[in-house]
């Protein structure tokens, strides 16, 4: 099933597609193992955001904030692990921790002091979690 049929998806304005010499770019950076969902909803949608339950606001970055956002801060270490996607619209960073392919939330405040925690294993479960 697609992941543009979840509900969670479907409650996300989602911008137009990507240029496609950014896609090749955004496709460069990931030289490690990520969920192929998460690859497909951000080479659709170049950014996206929207309440994915009554309480819980997501703003996927567009392509070209991603590629120009990471690593998020160089000079903090785990940040070199983490490929930055978006946020809350707030302090909470959202990432995929690139030695294990999972989602997790970062505190752009806590940072480099408090180790990420799994939300999810794949794009999917990371949205259903929050």
């Amino acid at each position: 099933m697609s992941i543009f049929s979840d509900t969670k998806i479907l409650r996300l304005h989602c911008n137009q597609a990507p240029e496609s010499a950014k896609v090749k770019e955004f496709l460069t950076l990931l030289d490690f193992k990520v969920d192929s969902e998460f690859v497909e909803f951000v080479t659709h949608c170049d950014g996206a955001e929207g309440f994915v339950s009554d309480d819980n606001f997501v703003q996927i970055w567009s392509l070209e904030d991603i590629l120009a956002l990471n690593p998020y801060y160089k000079e903090i270490a785990v940040c070199n692990n983490l490929l930055f996607f978006g946020s809350d619209g707030s302090n909470l960073g959202f990432a995929v921790d690139k030695l294990t392919g999972e989602f997790v939330p970062a505190d752009f405040i806590d940072i480099g002091t408090v180790t990420p925690k799994r939300i999810g294993i794949s794009f999917r479960e990371f949205l259903n979690k929050l």
